[in-house]
């Protein structure tokens, strides 16, 4: 995760806080050479993925709300 502040109106965040199971499978698909070459599991990383999905989804739409109440 990346963050900065910068004087009292510009904030930035740069974390994936809006992932979903499709998204996860595109990036198997787009990466699939490098999924490979790290001799990564995807149905491992799909699986763990799932269970944490939804506490991320709802963090990421309180801070999306959140920023949007600020401006």
């Amino acid at each position: 995760m990346q963050s900065f502040r910068f004087g009292d109106r510009a904030s930035g965040i740069l974390f994936h806080l809006e992932v979903t199971v499709q998204h996860i499978h595109r990036m198997f698909e787009e990466f699939a050479g490098e999924v490979q070459q790290e001799n990564l599991d995807p149905d491992g990383i799909l699986k763990q993925g799932e269970s944490f999905l939804p506490a991320l989804q709802q963090t990421g739409s309180t801070v999306f709300r959140r920023w949007v109440e600020l401006h």
